[in-house]
Parts: C-alpha cells; structure tokens; sequence
C-alpha cells in the first residue's frame, strides 16, 4: 500500500520535511510517523542546539506544529522495529493515484509471548483525516 503514498509529482519534488511542518490533517506519511515512535530532530538560529520532539507530540493542532519561525526540521529518526513488532500503514482515497487521504492511518503492534500464548505488548494507532 505504500507505493499508492503520494501520487509521482510529490514522490518526486517534494520533501519529507516540507510535508511534516505543514501540519496538514491529512498527510499520509504523519499518522505514520505518530505510531512508529519517530522523533524530529530541530535546529534553529544556534545550528549546535539540536532539539528533539517526538512526532506524537510535535503536531499540536490543525496546521499547527511545535516549529518556531527560526527553526527548521532537518533530521527524521525512525526507529528500526523490534522483535516481533509490525508497522502497517493505510491511506483511503477517490483515486489510487495524485489524490489527497479521505482517511489514512499508521498502526503498530508488539507482541510478546507470556506462558505460551501471544499477548498485545505495545500498540500504538493514529488517523489523518478524521478530525471535525
């Protein structure tokens, strides 16, 4: 389902930063980042001050990011997953190509075995798109 994530135009021009600090509802990558534990690392005015906000945090509302006006974002760390931990994304949309997220979502699941059964360690879910 990734490959259906932005239509060629964006894949292509665009970047991860710039679709991150827009902060829009409905990007198909942020849910994504939000479950996977990503952390954004910031830099402002002083390039020796690194700032690091988790992506669960970093977007505060609509269109709104934790971003002063001297900062930029300019490094994303995603974290490898564990073992037997699953990442899976999921993006809805009128057209397979070029069209923005009717809803979209990121989902991460850990599973750890307890007296031998399989039980949720860790979950984590966030939605794009679907705020009033």
């Amino acid at each position: 389902q990734l490959k259906w994530f932005a239509g060629h135009q964006i894949k292509n021009m665009a970047t991860i930063a710039g679709n991150v600090v827009t902060g829009s509802p409905i990007s198909d990558l942020n849910p994504l980042w939000m479950c996977s534990r990503a952390v954004f690392k910031i830099v402002g005015e002083d390039p020796s001050k690194v700032r690091e906000v988790r992506a669960e945090d970093f977007f505060l509302g609509y269109r709104q990011v934790d971003l002063k006006d001297s900062e930029i974002l300019y490094e994303v760390d995603l974290p490898c997953t564990r073992r037997y931990e699953y990442v899976q994304e999921f993006k809805q949309a009128h057209r397979r190509e070029d069209d923005i997220s009717i809803v979209c979502a990121g989902m991460r699941v850990k599973f750890a075995s307890e007296g031998g059964k399989w039980v949720v360690e860790d979950i984590a879910l966030a939605y794009g798109g679907v705020a009033a």
